[in-house]
């Protein structure tokens, strides 16, 4: 199962201002091109990640099939449906 765990870090992140104009759509598709990447521990694409987590978390659509309170799961492409994003399997 693919995803991100988050830690606690004191390094600024900085694709946080990076989603900051994002679309929800423009969130999507970027999650959906990611997702398609294999897993690794590369630190600039967990910043990526990270930031992208966050970024879905700051919008008001319902976040839980795929984000949890300890990650972000990347293990299916996710779509927008009415104002809850949900994975597709």
């Amino acid at each position: 199962m693919g995803g991100i765990r988050i830690i606690d870090s004191d390094v600024k992140n900085r694709y946080t201002s990076f989603f900051s104009d994002y679309t929800i759509e423009q969130l999507v598709e970027s999650y959906n091109k990611d997702q398609l990447k294999p897993p690794t521990t590369n630190p600039a694409r967990m910043q990526f990640l990270s930031a992208l987590r966050e970024a879905f978390l700051n919008t008001d659509f319902y976040t839980s099939s795929f984000i949890s309170e300890h990650g972000m799961s990347m293990s299916f492409q996710i779509a927008l449906s009415d104002n809850k994003i949900v994975q597709v399997k």
